[in-house]
């Protein structure tokens, strides 16, 4: 048998990693409050392409550009998320919180506009309506 480590040992360990690279050790630099910021929005975004599928059809145009403007600037930018390359630039890092295969990534990001799509162009198959017949 395999001797692997705790999975919760590297949870602790990505997360730590990310908290440190959008939220760098920046001592005496002027830009240190433009990188916090630009990685507070960074995680709404992450947040909004998680959790945007769940949200009310009428707001699956917006979260439709958002994920699309992602997978551009994915093609765009050589496999890097414009946010990031921004924060970098920034902070003088050149760190990516995103450590998973680009391929991942990418069907994650189709399978997000696929299903919003659907919801988008059928209302009432969007996950939010199926959720709210399922628990109200």
């Amino acid at each position: 048998m395999i001797d692997l480590p705790y999975f919760e040992d590297i949870v602790v360990t990505y997360i730590t990693y990310i908290y440190h690279t959008l939220f760098p050790n920046m001592k005496n630099s002027h830009h240190k409050v433009i990188v916090y910021i630009i990685s507070f929005f960074h995680l709404i975004g992450t947040i909004m392409i998680s959790f945007g599928i769940f949200f009310p059809p009428e707001y699956m145009g917006i979260y439709l550009i958002y994920l699309s403007l992602i997978l551009l600037s994915y093609l765009l930018f050589n496999g890097h998320c414009f946010m990031t390359l921004f924060s970098n630039k920034h902070s003088g890092l050149i760190k990516y919180p995103l450590h998973i295969r680009m391929e991942t990534a990418k069907k994650a990001l189709l399978l997000n506009i696929f299903i919003s799509l659907l919801g988008f162009i059928y209302p009432n198959y969007s996950l939010y309506k199926i959720l709210s017949r399922i628990f109200v």
